[in-house]
């Protein structure tokens, strides 16, 4: 819960995956739920249309006294990043926007700011390494350097939902 409070996505990478235990979340395209559990829950919040929505049902499903439960006996195969590669900017964009919608429901304005303004310095950060492997290596890596140029000024817009009064 920790790793959800500062934004930071949990990868379960910690522990040995041979066994049971009960997790936070689970990814979205290995979610199995009873219908009538999805239903108790409230389904998938609307205002979540591309990530954060499992984050979001997972932690209804909590509230309810149900398990959110790693299963190891259970295998599927997912080409996680595939929405990333194919539609960059609309994809962190919605990436970002649903992350911020989170924190307010469950955390109020004041921590999802927070966490904007760290998704921002992570743009950043990331513009800047793009911009000196360029330099370095001379090499083109224009896609991901476009995508960090556009995404910057894109947390200023006025559409934005922390820019709302």
């Amino acid at each position: 819960v920790q790793a959800e409070r500062l934004g930071l996505r949990e990868w379960m990478r910690e522990w040995s995956h041979d066994a049971e235990r009960d997790v936070d979340v689970v990814q979205g395209s290995c979610m199995l739920l009873a219908r009538e559990d999805f239903d108790r829950a409230g389904r998938f919040d609307e205002q979540f249309s591309f990530f954060r929505e499992e984050f979001d049902l997972c932690r209804r499903v909590r509230r309810l006294g149900l398990r959110v439960l790693f299963f190891p006996g259970a295998e599927i195969v997912h080409f996680g990043g595939q929405t990333m590669k194919t539609i960059p900017l609309p994809a962190y964009q919605t990436f970002f926007e649903s992350r911020y919608k989170y924190f307010v429901k469950f955390h109020g304005r004041g921590a999802a700011v927070v966490v904007t303004i760290s998704a921002f310095a992570g743009v950043m950060v990331r513009l800047a390494v793009s911009l000196a492997s360029r330099v370095v290596r001379r090499e083109a890596a224009e896609e991901k350097l476009q995508l960090y140029r556009q995404m910057a000024p894109w947390f200023f817009g006025a559409a934005r939902p922390w820019r709302a009064k």
